[in-house]
């Protein structure tokens, strides 16, 4: 932990969110210039290092660790970044995945995006600062679609009044509640297995 983060755990006013990244990369001087970066720019982000996909994988399991976001290498000895990915998600771990690539062509991309990888990024040609700005939206989305899916599991099967005018949802189904409603995203009414019930929000929910 570096002396700055010190001082954001200490200060009772600063509420940090710090992110615990995976990092596979096997070129010590490539996580180095990614590290020194991130100490000066992203404070919060905390680097926990593996080599290759073996280690990363043990790392991985172990029961005291977790972690928010999993930045990995395409091409690593043994291992390579994207089979990976596949094993991680085969284990059944539910992580955002960025991926860093020093060379590749559109096939290695298209599969990563198959895959479910939330970014390819270009290392030495794409900035430092759009590694520091994926991870953030991978974990953001991430903890996003999370608590989407725990409202989806809580909905199934019910009656649910929505807004004609906004298509905000009522969540706890009582169309008087102003606190109850909520944004609805495309692909939440898309995916959500509920009877839809047109009515209008109530005083106090703005459009």
């Amino acid at each position: 932990i570096s002396t700055y983060q010190q001082r954001l755990l200490e200060d009772e006013d600063v509420t940090a969110r710090f992110i615990d990244i995976l990092h596979i990369e096997d070129s010590d001087n490539d996580a180095d210039l990614l590290t020194t970066y991130c100490a000066d720019q992203a404070p919060n982000f905390i680097f926990h290092r593996a080599s290759n996909g073996e280690d990363a994988l043990r790392l991985l399991q172990q029961p005291e660790r977790r972690f928010d976001v999993v930045l990995v290498d395409v091409y690593l000895a043994g291992m390579s970044g994207l089979e990976f990915v596949q094993r991680v998600q085969r284990l059944g771990f539910n992580l955002p995945f960025v991926i860093l690539r020093g060379k590749g062509g559109e096939e290695t991309a298209a599969f990563a995006i198959k895959l479910g990888v939330y970014d390819y990024i270009m290392k030495r040609r794409d900035p430092m600062a759009r590694v520091v700005s994926s991870i953030e939206r991978a974990v953001g989305l991430h903890e996003t679609i999370a608590g989407m899916r725990k409202v989806i599991d809580t909905l199934h099967g019910r009656d649910v009044p929505i807004c004609g005018r906004c298509k905000r949802l009522s969540i706890g189904g009582d169309p008087n509640d102003v606190s109850s409603w909520v944004e609805v995203e495309e692909f939440f009414q898309r995916e959500i297995k509920i009877t839809v019930r047109e009515t209008t929000c109530p005083n106090g929910v703005s459009h």
